[in-house]
């Protein structure tokens, strides 16, 4: 039987050690001749039918080397090059079982990329990524890899007015860490925007980015799930998940692209808040920092009425056109978020646990 382990200080097959780049010929050694050799773009694929193993090589080496993915097969799959047996030899990491391991400690999984949701155990510089109905603990594949653990991101500092932000997150947090372990598949959290993400967004886009809303993402921002996400604000019952920073220009856009320019008075729209300044659909000055995945969001309001406040945050209601003033500021919202999430477990949040 062949068994394949990964730990700490090597990554063997059959006791003999590889590293990636792996030679098809040390292979071979090993596995003996693969059954089949299939040229596909953008890679050339050697298949060990009888082991359930392919071997990937992409098109700028030569046939000596793979860099890419050495995959175990375990459900037959209706492709060309899926083995026509399923791998019937051991995984091991760091001397366990590696399958066991891997749905026993999901905190120690490793995202592959932003927005993994499988995750991968990671020893050596090499990754080992699980495919496959994770939720149901069934494994299609595992997918080995190098693994280069990433550069940190640059820390920027906040302006001094906004210091208080690091506090808030932190705070934020902790209180949702409470509810949801950060290793849950919709913990969407990632690290803060760096200068690249400001300099694109003011001199591609004509859009006025707050300083309030690029210091509050110089702390954290957040990735896109198309389910749901942990990172949102529950207002009038209805949740609104954090836009990730780099989204904001396309949905204040869609919203602008709906004004009529019809320019009508306030008695036009009898629910729009007063304390609003607007005369349309919406106000180019009201920024929208989350989405509720309906056409409404929340907005930061840079262009208050007169009996407003400047930072202001607007519930705008898409189908009702009601404009409310839900909370004086982002950080009053926040505030109140982290209140809530110390009441019983929403519904929201149930779905996450029992999904995520």
């Amino acid at each position: 039987m062949l068994t394949i382990n990964l730990n700490d200080n090597a990554f063997l097959i059959d006791q003999q050690e590889f590293q990636f780049p792996i030679s098809i010929q040390e292979l071979i050694a090993v596995l003996g001749e693969a059954n089949r050799i299939l040229k596909y773009d953008p890679n050339t694929i050697y298949v060990w039918d009888e082991l359930g193993i392919s071997a990937y090589v992409p098109p700028d080496q030569t046939s000596d080397f793979i860099t890419t993915t050495l995959q175990l097969t375990f459900q037959h799959q209706n492709y060309e090059h899926s083995p026509k047996q399923p791998f019937n030899g051991q995984f091991k990491y760091k001397n366990q079982d590696a399958i066991s391991y891997f749905f026993k400690h999901p905190e120690l999984r490793i995202p592959i990329y932003e927005g993994d949701t499988h995750k991968a155990l990671v020893a050596h510089n090499i990754s080992a990524w699980f495919h496959g109905d994770l939720k149901q603990h069934q494994i299609d594949g595992i997918s080995f890899s190098h693994y280069e653990v990433p550069s940190p991101p640059e820390v920027l500092i906040l302006d001094t007015e906004f210091r208080h932000f690091e506090k808030l997150w932190k705070e934020g947090i902790s209180a949702i860490e409470h509810v949801v372990p950060k290793h849950n598949r919709y913990f969407n959290l990632k690290h803060g925007i760096q200068n690249q993400d400001i300099t694109d967004l003011q001199s591609i886009h004509d859009i006025k980015m707050p300083d309030i809303l690029i210091n509050f993402y110089k702390v954290h921002n957040v990735y896109w799930d198309a389910v749901t996400s942990v990172f949102q604000f529950n207002v009038n019952g209805w949740g609104y998940d954090l836009l990730p920073f780099e989204d904001i220009y396309q949905h204040w856009q869609n919203n602008v692209e709906l004004n009529t320019e019809e320019n009508l008075d306030s008695s036009n729209y009898p629910n729009y808040d007063p304390r609003t300044k607007i005369n349309d659909y919406t106000n180019p000055l009201w920024i929208p920092f989350a989405e509720g995945r309906n056409g409404d969001y929340l907005l930061i309001d840079l262009d208050p009425n007169e009996n407003g406040i400047y930072g202001q945050i607007i519930e705008l209601q898409n189908e009702s056109w009601q404009r409310n003033i839900v909370a004086n500021s982002l950080e009053e919202l926040i505030h109140r978020t982290i209140e809530q999430l110390k009441e019983p477990i929403t519904e929201h949040f149930k779905f996450i646990l029992e999904n995520g």
